[in-house]
């Protein structure tokens, strides 16, 4: 029964990898409407913390001293990831951002361990690696190296806090109700969101724009209200380190989807990179449901 829900478990955690890498079309059809990375941010998680009232509006009543801790810590470093990511990458490239980002595949594990004295396995360690690698042969420009600048430190601080938000789940997702704890996340990122938006932007008129809100509801909807409500019911049957691999499936589906979409060109990274990163959690895979680890890599 065990291995069994850790496989769906994992099986949802790569749905919501290719629901993120939808989210990049998404985000692109918002900037491309003349809608601002922060009001991007704020409606999102605003359009998400409304639509997960709505459906744990029952349970809102009796949500616990732990439960508003781990949502309220989680969706914290949740939007200050993504502030992170989307500003540093103007002082950047995409091609550093997106490698610099997937690095939270490495961190995850030493995060956990550092938290729970649980050291992961070898197998865990070398999985990883070898995914960064894949990330990094997907997301790098040979032609033009890699160079790193500002906006480069910022969007390696934004993988850190995306790592921290994956092991503060995976610890406490055990103990919480999923539906709450991405509620808690979504409320305190729209609440945060709100606060920089005014201090920031304050064009409220965005709302009207049609089209870059098509791809706000999907990025609300979709790739932030579903499928953290995914992550927080999968965390509580794989481990975070196994879980963070997964979800770097990401930097697979998205360049895929821009390529089907037109937004970008086929390039033989994407083939080389693509097959790493897939036989990368192929070997975290292979014949880890024998030893039942749960959550506790």
């Amino acid at each position: 029964m065990q291995q069994a829900r850790e496989r769906w478990a994992s099986a949802a955690l790569l749905l919501v990898a290719a629901i993120w890498g939808g989210g990049f079309i998404a985000t692109q059809v918002s900037i491309e409407d003349g809608m601002s990375p922060v009001f991007v941010i704020f409606s999102r998680f605003l359009l998400a913390a409304l639509a997960m009232g709505l459906l744990c509006v029952k349970k809102l009543g009796h949500i616990s001293k732990k439960e508003w801790q781990a949502g309220l810590l989680a969706g914290a470093l949740l939007f200050a990831g993504f502030c992170l990511q989307t500003f540093g990458q103007k002082y950047s490239t995409p091609g550093n951002t997106a490698f610099l980002t997937a690095t939270n595949v490495v961190m995850v594990p030493f995060f956990y361990w550092a938290l729970t004295k649980n050291r992961p396995t070898n197998r865990t360690f070398v999985a990883s690696f070898l995914c960064l690698a894949g990330v990094l042969v997907l997301s790098a420009q040979f032609d033009q190296g890699i160079r790193f600048s500002v906006g480069d430190l910022m969007t390696l601080g934004g993988a850190a806090l995306f790592a921290l938000q994956i092991v503060v789940v995976g610890r406490f997702a055990a103990d919480c109700d999923a539906q709450v704890l991405t509620f808690l996340q979504m409320l305190a990122a729209a609440g945060l969101g709100f606060v920089t938006f005014l201090l920031t932007d304050g064009d409220f008129t965005l709302f009207l724009h049609g089209r870059g809100m098509v791809g706000v509801a999907y990025l609300g909807l979709f790739s932030t209200c579903m499928a953290f409500l995914i992550q927080a019911w999968a965390q509580r049957y794989v481990a975070s380190s196994k879980a963070s691999l997964m979800l770097a499936m990401e930097s697979l589906f998205g360049p895929l989807f821009s390529v089907l979409m037109g937004y970008d060109a086929f390039r033989w990274q994407l083939v080389v990179g693509g097959i790493t990163i897939v036989f990368s959690a192929i070997l975290l895979e292979w014949n880890v449901g024998s030893r039942a680890k749960g959550a506790q890599e």
